[in-house]
């Protein structure tokens, strides 16, 4: 099976837990019919691949007995359905078994422990599991595959783990939820406190629950995607579903590679949903991403009529024209209160209030809303004015050029300014507030002076986001179309470490680009001066640090020669240093053989940039270094794949130890030495090349 790597935007973690689950399996079957049945011992397989298995289970060190479905073919056998969740049984004395009705009866020692309860009936019921996971009964006579021609599925009762093809939510004929449930402890699949499902609010969005009480939201569907919902960007591997109609209001994922083997589990422990990965050549689960995934990610940690934005410090701002309820609590971090208007909104027959729009916004909680989905934004934003509760508007389906309208009433809770994605968001403020942030960021004509003498200058939006702006050389032959094209694709390209870009502006032959302020600069000047990166004399002499051994010594090109060009590039972000000659004691090494004499002597955090060390995360840092010495490795069949690269440093998966490296220098003996040569040293970096050429 094929390994995949995927873009990921939030940090994942991995939990390892001990295997605690024994499945008991001797004979197995691919069907169970009305004379037929499944006791303790035998299995039910999956037709045609065998992917999922049917069998009863116990957790180690108790004697309570599950009937549920794991995966078969992968060593971690993990399971991905419980039936009877709330009532284990004691003993080996259990029967599954199809009864008059067509329902599936489990009982032990003549006692019903679980059982379906369909109301369809069919006159030759048949029990299967498909390789989707999904156990369905189906009529045996038809050979109708639809999932609305089962009598009953499991997919349709989920534990705490979600898998292709699953749907989640709501089937308003039964008004029956779908809903994911955490186990309540490694060794009990009863319910815990965490639920994953769709809130049927005016406009329904996913949220997680912790008991009764919201805990992360996902957000709304905009037509795209839902707002806090990594795995959902553009990818090869997923296609996103969501259907909001009369009889269902759901969402569902499928996969495009079929080769893949992926879930989403609701962890009560860690308190999130993860959305795990198999790797084959590592034999374990990857997490391609985890919700909540940082501050932000927690329901209304900001309050009421506020924003959280993680980057920010602090986190929590309180929207345009609104203050802290209490100034004193909101100073000492404590958000919990939220912001009020400063001033009273109009609310007459003059529509003198006016909006703020921010953009890139997970939107508020939709539980007071209302929405059209078929209206345009303009009528959308004269229904709010025309309403005294309205607070804020946006459109509900913001795929093309936006359609329908959302509009929110009352307190906003739960707004996040998001480092990609999100959508716009329009706040209902007295028009005197905008009209005294506006002399903040109206006084154009210095800014344009500004621009004019150096090329840049900085500023405010009506948010109060600093802003910094660039202006293009007019002496630039692109033309409007490619430069306007040329925006919106570096646009598309933002993280959270990158330096956002906001907009652009285009006045006769002027070209301006808005760029996020960045307070410290860039990130080029923390790491190497400017000049020594970009000198003409020192560009040559410095390629030869990032080429593989393989490669410098022999003209040999491998596969693997770019992964050690990477492993020394992240080694000199750490570092912030070149690969070059560095004194480490009385040895003069270069920045690997100084990474590698550090990492052995347990004392690796020297290698760590003090720039960077009083607010990066430790563990993190050391990973990143550990993979920094296993992608320099002196031969090319002992370095990852770039592949592997990615998911050591997305994952917490088990390193193995590096080796030395590869252009590691060694003291060499001599008959002779002075006092002003000890000690010599023979590296592969002093071989000298006096021609390049391109691969």
């Amino acid at each position: 099976m094929k390994s995949i790597v995927f873009p990921m935007r939030v940090k994942v973690y991995i939990l390892f837990v001990p295997l605690l689950i024994v499945f008991i399996a001797a004979d197995t079957s691919s069907n169970i019919s009305q004379t037929q049945s499944l006791a303790y011992g035998n299995t039910l397989v999956s037709y045609p691949q065998g992917t999922f298995e049917l069998g009863f289970f116990n957790l180690e060190e108790t004697n309570k007995i599950y009937l549920g479905i794991r995966y078969k073919n992968i060593p971690l056998r993990n399971i991905i359905w419980v039936a009877n969740v709330g009532n284990p049984m004691k003993d080996s004395s259990a029967i599954l078994k199809l009864n008059s009705s067509g329902n599936l009866v489990l009982t032990h020692n003549n006692t019903v422990v679980w059982s379906t309860s369909s109301p369809k009936e069919a006159q030759n019921p048949v029990v299967e599991l498909l390789d989707s996971g999904n156990l369905v009964i189906r009529d045996g006579n038809s050979t109708n595959s639809n999932q609305e021609e089962y009598l009953w599925q499991s997919f349709d009762y989920p534990s705490d783990t979600m898998l292709p093809g699953m749907k989640i939510g709501w089937d308003l004929k039964r008004n029956h939820s779908r809903n994911l449930k955490s186990w309540k402890s490694n060794d009990d699949p009863a319910p815990g406190d965490l639920s994953w499902g769709i809130a049927l609010n005016p406009y329904p969005e996913v949220i997680m629950m912790k008991g009764t009480e919201k805990y992360q939201r996902v957000g709304p569907w905009n037509g795209v995607q839902f707002s806090v919902f990594p795995e959902m960007t553009t990818n090869p591997i997923y296609h996103y579903e969501f259907v909001s109609n009369t009889e269902e209001v759901y969402y569902t994922w499928t996969l495009q590679q079929s080769s893949l083997i992926t879930r989403a589990v609701l962890n009560q422990t860690t308190q999130q949903r993860i959305h795990y990965v198999w790797s084959d050549p590592d034999a374990s689960w990857v997490v391609y991403s985890a919700l909540p995934a940082d501050e932000c990610d927690h329901y209304g940690v900001c309050g009421a009529n506020s924003y959280c934005k993680t980057s920010a410090s602090p986190m929590c701002q309180c929207l345009q024209g609104f203050n802290p309820v209490s100034p004193e609590k909101w100073n000492s971090k404590n958000w919990s209160q939220g912001c009020v208007l400063k001033q009273p909104l109009s609310c007459t027959d003059n529509y003198t209030d006016q909006f703020v729009k921010y953009e890139g916004m997970k939107v508020p909680e939709t539980t007071h809303t209302w929405l059209d989905q078929n209206i345009t934004l303009d009528e959308c934003k004269a229904k709010c004015l025309k309403n005294c509760s309205c607070m804020a508007y946006t459109s509900s389906n913001i795929s093309g050029t936006g359609s329908g309208c959302v509009i929110w009433f009352g307190q906003l809770f739960d707004i996040v300014m998001l480092q990609s994605g999100g959508q716009d968001l329009y706040i209902r403020i007295p028009a005197s507030e905008l009209e005294s942030e506006g002399t903040k960021v109206n006084d154009k004509s210095e800014h344009r002076r500004t621009v004019r003498r150096s090329g840049s200058a900085m500023g405010k939006l009506v948010d109060g986001q600093e802003i910094a702006v660039k202006r293009l050389s007019s002496s630039s032959e692109q033309g409007i179309t490619e430069f306007i094209t040329e925006v919106k694709l570096i646009a598309k390209l933002q993280h959270r470490n990158l330096v956002k870009l906001l907009g652009c502006c285009v006045e006769g032959e002027e070209k301006l680009l808005v760029y996020e302020y960045m307070v410290n600069g860039s990130l080029d000047s923390f790491i190497f001066v400017l000049n020594s990166i970009f000198a003409l004399q020192n560009s040559r002499s410095n390629e030869s640090g990032y080429m593989a051994p393989e490669y410098a010594v022999e003209g040999l090109f491998s596969i693997k020669s770019d992964v050690y060009s990477f492993g020394i590039l992240l080694l000199e972000i750490i570092c912030g240093i070149k690969n070059r000659a560095l004194c480490h004691g009385n040895q003069t090494v270069n920045l690997v053989g100084y990474a590698w004499s550090l990492w052995k002597e347990d004392n690796a955090l020297q290698l760590i940039d003090s720039s960077i060390k009083d607010s990066c995360v430790i563990s993190e840092v050391l990973r990143c270094i550990h993979v920094s010495l296993l992608c320099v490795q002196q031969f090319p069949e002992d370095r990852p794949t770039m592949t592997s690269v990615i998911q050591m440093l997305g994952s917490q998966m088990e390193l193995v130890e590096p080796k030395e490296p590869g252009f590691f220098p060694r003291r060499i003996p001599t008959e002779e030495t002075s006092s002003s040569d000890q000690n010599r040293y023979a590296s592969i970096d002093e071989l000298s090349i006096t021609t390049f050429n391109g691969r």
